[in-house]
């Protein structure tokens, strides 16, 4: 469905957000919603000691995955209903790649979380088949049907080391130390694309639900 970028995206790799949202509620299991090749998968499991499950659409990508616990499914197919339940759901920068007749499909994988963090295409995005670009309210009216509620003071302050973690990002990719500190691996393989625009997503439009099911 497009999107999937070989060396990772580093304004999508936010360290100081995930270790806030793995120590505030306790996270040991994570499912990654449209996981590329688990760029953001590797680093829960190396770094946060998070077991993981990483879902992508296209099987190429998952023969080069960085690691093995990335699987295919293809959501306009049907939805794909886990064997059991996670902890947390972490998917960027994926809804809007979807067509929103088949919205529910990746909803039922969430069902199955107790907390999730997403960031959506907002209308007019621009990008690779972007299909289905929403304002925020309308992805929060949906989840609120299917038992998510929005945590607001969460959400803020995800966004807000969010934003810390982008501005660490251009402090380190401009560190011309060769021994700096291991940030994730979308920034190592990006180190040398020193001008690339970077968009913070998820400090743009992040938010964190519960699942009041679960």
């Amino acid at each position: 469905v497009g999107g999937c970028n070989i060396y990772g995206d580093p304004a999508t790799e936010v360290p100081k957000t995930w270790k806030y949202l793995v120590d505030t509620f306790n996270i040991e299991s994570i499912i990654d919603i449209g996981c590329g090749f688990g760029f953001h998968a590797k680093y829960f499991k190396k770094n946060l000691n998070c077991e993981v499950l990483g879902i992508e659409g296209s099987k190429k990508v998952v023969e080069l995955a960085l690691i093995p616990e990335i699987i295919h499914h293809d959501y306009t197919s049907g939805p794909f209903i886990p064997n059991k339940i996670y902890d947390f759901c972490w998917t960027i920068e994926f809804v809007e790649h979807v067509s929103d007749e088949y919205k529910q499909n990746f909803i039922e994988t969430f069902k199955k979380c107790k907390y999730l963090a997403m960031t959506h295409g907002l209308p007019g995005q621009g990008g690779y088949h972007h299909v289905n670009c929403r304002n925020p309210e309308y992805w929060i009216d949906i989840l609120s049907q299917n038992g998510f509620t929005l945590m607001h003071d969460i959400t803020q302050t995800c966004r807000d080391l969010s934003q810390q973690d982008m501005n660490d990002y251009i402090k380190w990719r401009d560190d011309p130390n060769p021994n700096k500190p291991y940030r994730g691996p979308a920034a190592e393989q990006n180190d040398f694309r020193k001008n690339d625009q970077l968009e913070p997503f998820f400090a743009k439009n992040g938010m964190v639900f519960k699942n009041i099911n679960l």
